[in-house]
Order: structure tokens, then sequence, then C-alpha cells
């Protein structure tokens, strides 16, 4: 005589397959995730606690894609940002003036200010 299959073992084939697409979908998410911000890897740089860090971490950001928008998150340290990112001082005026309106310091922004006069 053949066995029945019980609605026990149906469920549990259920429960396994679906925890399995589960899996696989939250693995493909992570990956897209990675790829996304590998782009230009802003979230990485975002989850940084120190301001230092994170501004040499969009310093480098804004080097190695020639992106010097990225110096907006830079804040004290746009300066080191400007010269790494733009080293022949291209920048568009406008892109300069976001950079330094981003400034949370209002002596520091007088300075970007004045850099970029000077520089640009």
């Amino acid at each position: 005589m053949g066995k029945k299959k019980s609605k026990h073992d149906d469920s549990k084939k259920f429960i396994l397959i679906f925890s399995a697409l589960l899996l696989l979908g939250l693995i493909a998410s992570y990956f897209f995730y990675i790829s996304g911000s590998e782009n230009y890897g802003d979230s990485s740089c975002d989850i940084i606690a120190d301001s230092q860090e994170r501004a040499d971490c969009y310093t480098r950001l804004a080097a190695n894609t020639g992106n010097v928008g990225y110096c907006i998150n830079t804040n004290y340290w746009f300066e080191e940002c400007l010269d790494t990112a733009d080293p022949n001082h291209a920048a568009d005026s406008e892109l300069l003036q976001e950079i330094c309106n981003a400034v949370t310091d209002s002596s520091k922004r007088v300075e970007c200010s004045e850099y970029v006069e000077e520089n640009y």
C-alpha cells in the first residue's frame, strides 16, 4: 500500500521553498545595494560617524570619480577635497558655490568662498 502525503509534509516543503526564496531575495538585495554604493560610495561614507573620517571618505570618492560634487559633504575640509578632486581648478562655479554653502561654520564658509575666488 502506498503512503499518502500528509498536509504536514506539504507545509514543510512550502516553508522550505519560501525560506529559500526569501534568502535568495535578501542576498540579491544586498548585492544590488553594494553594487549601487560602489558606483559612488555615498552610503558607505554616510555611515561614518567621525566628521573628518567621513570627509576623507568623500574626498577619496571625489578624487576617484572626478566628481567634485562629493566635496559638498566634506564641510570644514573643503579645500583638501577640492585640491584632490579638481587639481586643475576647472569645476563649475555654481557647484563651487554649493560646496561653500554646505559648510556649516560661517567663518569657514567665508574662507571657502575666498578660496574659490582666489583659485578658480
